[in-house]
């Protein structure tokens, strides 16, 4: 009987984020299915954030000790701790880990997730990004988080045999969110129309905001925090639109159990997890049709897709969402979708299955 897989998940920050969020996902799975010893390892950050370090107990996640962004002696420091760990495998999380990871000289397989790609990179993006397809020539395999994701790595040249899809896997906590829509001042007959996510470019808050002028029974539930939140409470303000800004929110239950449907306008998504979660949770979705959000929404059938930067698109589909008896069909295909291909178990057994390949066991 072989001995159980020990596999390093090295993240290149301790930041809150759907990263680490999808780091502590898998710790959990194999904890609970006990085929792999998962550690977790994080390069430092700049900022107070050290939410995977909360989130799984300092004992459980290795800061790795770095005195400045370019501390060679973070590679060494990295490689004993992999040799006194007895770690068969490491697997890495975003451009630093995995370009700190391959450069290491590290005597067991590394192989990489790759979670996504930004839509507009800066010149100092496309730099990292191009540093990140190199260092990922050097690994045993690496993971696309969805066809999508797989495609435009084959197209950057990256070799069909070691790029494997698996989707990132979700399960809601079991404790039941206490939230009450009178908490937020919303009425009990208002539609609920939510989005979680950054308030930044790229994510549609503007469009979303517009399509809901005029909409006197439909409410905006904005669970995030990101430097375009002034100016979408301006917009909100101006067009006359029930908003509710909540700021960022860590736990989400609460705001998923509240609402009627989940509003992702982005421009880019790799695989979007609150659309993973929205599913898990039986809720329709209104999105963008862009990225990999087709793979986890079926159009017609689990949610709506619109395209991307219209407003007028995304105002009738969240007009045709009115209609309850579509929400709870869609909402029950859509929970039906996440059994099939987005749960915990299925990411660990089909992660598990890379490990073995990759360590030839």
């Amino acid at each position: 009987m072989n001995a159980q897989m020990r596999v390093l998940h090295l993240a290149e920050s301790p930041y809150f984020g759907g990263i680490n969020a999808h780091i502590r996902n898998v710790f959990e799975a194999f904890h609970e299915s006990g085929a792999v010893s998962v550690r977790v390892a994080s390069l430092p950050g700049v900022r107070e954030d050290r939410w995977l370090l909360d989130a799984l107990g300092d004992s459980n996640v290795y800061e790795v000790p770095m005195r400045s962004r370019f501390d060679r002696g973070a590679a060494v420091r990295l490689r004993e701790y992999v040799a006194s760990e007895k770690i068969d495998l490491v697997h890495t999380h975003n451009y630093r880990a995995t370009l700190l990871a391959t450069h290491a000289g590290l005597s067991v397989p590394i192989i990489n997730t790759c979670h996504g790609m930004v839509a507009e990179p800066s010149l100092k993006l496309r730099l990292y990004q191009a540093l990140e397809l190199r260092a990922m020539r050097r690994c045993a395999a690496t993971i696309a988080v969805s066809r999508y994701v797989r495609d435009w790595l084959l197209k950057k040249g990256l070799g069909e045999g070691k790029v494997r899809v698996i989707y990132n896997g979700y399960e809601p906590p079991e404790t039941i969110g206490d939230l009450r829509r009178s908490s937020l001042g919303i009425a009990d007959d208002t539609l609920v129309y939510l989005f979680i996510g950054r308030l930044a470019h790229g994510k549609g808050i503007r469009e979303f905001l517009e399509a809901l002028r005029g909409m006197q029974d439909a409410v905006a539930l904005i669970a995030g925090d990101g430097p375009l939140r002034a100016d979408a409470e301006a917009v909100a303000h101006a067009g006359r639109v029930h908003a509710v800004f909540t700021g960022a929110q860590r736990e989400v239950r609460g705001y998923y159990e509240i609402a009627d449907a989940v509003v992702l306008p982005s421009r880019m998504e790799a695989l979007p997890m609150v659309l993973i979660e929205a599913a898990a949770y039986g809720k329709p979705v209104v999105a963008t049709n862009a990225g990999g959000i087709s793979e986890i929404v079926l159009d017609g059938v689990t949610g709506m897709l619109v395209p991307v930067r219209n407003a007028d698109a995304l105002r009738e589909a969240l007009i045709r969402m009115r209609n309850e008896e579509l929400r709870a069909r869609m909402g029950a295909a859509a929970h039906a979708r996440w059994k099939e291909l987005f749960t915990r178990a299925q990411m660990a057994k089909e992660l598990e299955s890379v490990y073995q390949t990759v360590l030839g066991r």
